[in-house]
């Protein structure tokens, strides 16, 4: 008898951490949702911003500027298509059950974690560098970029050189100054 009790006891620990493990989770999923509409609300206010300056730009026609305007103008619109993506994304996380996306996470965690060691690894060798960019767009981004995290993976362009990459009609990221 006192075996069975004592397996009731382990039990019922058991299941006390379960549901004590079970509310962290709950609380660190309600955190991730808060942190995704407060970087939403950013990138909206970003993408008004840039709305704002397009506007002044488009307004502000010197006939010596126009195309420095426009290449600006361009860059102002690929900003926006990245951060309305990155919105798209953001919304789609939200409308994820706050358990499954923490699994999510935490699986995305471990390949990260192996990615970091095959860069490090790799950081030692004469590897050439890689830049990446997206069919239809018109930068490309060395990989640590914050930028080319969104770049979906069927319209992912890899080149071997930044010459490669100018050739083939891309311009360079001004944020990661590929």
């Amino acid at each position: 008898m006192s075996d069975q009790s004592d397996e009731v006891r382990k039990l019922g620990s058991r299941i006390d951490e379960l549901e004590s493990e079970n509310e962290a989770l709950r609380h660190e999923a309600e955190e991730v949702e808060t942190q995704h509409e407060a970087e939403l609300e950013s990138l909206r206010g970003e993408i008004s911003l840039l709305e704002e300056k397009i506007s002044e730009l488009e307004g502000s026609v010197d006939v010596d500027r126009e195309q420095e305007h426009e290449e600006e103008l361009d860059c102002l619109r690929d900003e926006i298509l990245l951060l309305e993506e990155k919105i798209s994304d953001l919304e789609e996380s939200l409308a994820v059950d706050p358990e499954e996306e923490l699994k999510d996470l935490r699986a995305g965690n471990a390949v990260l974690a192996e990615q970091l060691e095959q860069a490090e690894a790799k950081q030692g060798s004469d590897e050439e560098r890689v830049y990446l960019a997206s069919n239809g767009r018109h930068h490309f981004h060395r990989p640590h970029c914050e930028w080319a995290a969104y770049i979906p993976k069927h319209k992912l362009i890899e080149f071997s050189s930044h010459a490669e990459a100018v050739e083939a009609g891309f311009k360079p990221c001004k944020t990661c100054r590929a």
